[in-house]
């Protein structure tokens, strides 16, 4: 086990953020705009200081991509988190704290070029941008007959806001890159030098010449040329920042 390399690959990760002052009713369903076919709203009957329902949440999607959208004091209540209202640092007696929570899923994460666990991590606050800029809003109604032209209601332009992580980029990032680039350094080296004591390559500038026209070799025989497979790469290590730009 775990004889050579492996990878850690991320199966499933769930962004979220609590927040209290804006409390959803059943009729906020019909104001939100998303890519999922799939909306149900949860209630739950309560019996004391009022009669009827109570809202406790909404779902949005199901499989590879969700979101939710609950009352995390009635989630609490019957498991007896007490812990959590005092890492909140607020009252919820009087106001419930609310929950938006994104779930990806290994497909929709690979569809961003998003693998492994230090590169998905990174990146969570470009997939909570993508889940509440791309994936779902709530609008203000107007006579428009297309709800994709309501405008942005205030309140989940406040959501938008919401900071996961201290940034999208910066030192975290570096460092993550840094990271893989020293993996592929360290495969390189292996893989060069196994393959120049083969061909009796004592020198890097002969062994690095004679590498340049089997990798070349080997390309043509396959119709593809080395500038457009580093141009593929690229792009792909430009992750969710550059395919939210390509959406916009």
């Amino acid at each position: 086990m775990f004889a050579g390399a492996y990878r850690l690959n991320v199966s499933r990760i769930d962004i979220y953020a609590d927040f209290q002052g804006w409390e959803p009713q059943v009729t906020d369903l019909a104001r939100f705009v998303s890519f999922s076919r799939h909306r149900r709203g949860f209630q739950e009957d309560q019996q004391v200081y009022m009669t009827g329902p109570r809202l406790t949440g909404f779902m949005f999607g199901k499989g590879d991509l969700a979101a939710r959208i609950y009352d995390k004091t009635v989630e609490i209540q019957p498991r007896g988190v007490s812990w959590l209202p005092d890492l909140w640092g607020t009252d919820v007696s009087g106001q419930p704290v609310w929950r938006l929570e994104f779930q990806y899923r290994r497909a929709v994460l690979a569809e961003f070029n998003l693998s492994g666990v230090d590169e998905t991590v990174g990146s969570v606050q470009d997939l909570w941008r993508y889940g509440t800029e791309q994936w779902m809003s709530l609008r203000v109604p107007t006579n428009h007959s297309v709800r994709r032209r309501w405008p942005v209601d205030r309140v989940w332009e406040e959501i938008r806001t919401i900071r996961i992580v201290p940034s999208m980029t910066g030192v975290v990032r570096r460092r993550l890159e840094e990271a893989n680039e020293l993996r592929l350094l360290q495969g390189l080296q292996g893989y060069a030098t196994s393959l120049a004591a083969r061909r009796d390559r004592q020198e890097p500038g002969d062994a690095l010449e004679d590498f340049e026209r089997l990798v070349s070799r080997y390309l043509e025989s396959r119709g593809r040329r080395f500038t457009e497979e580093v141009k593929r790469k690229r792009a792909r290590q430009l992750g969710v920042t550059a395919f939210l730009e390509e959406v916009s």
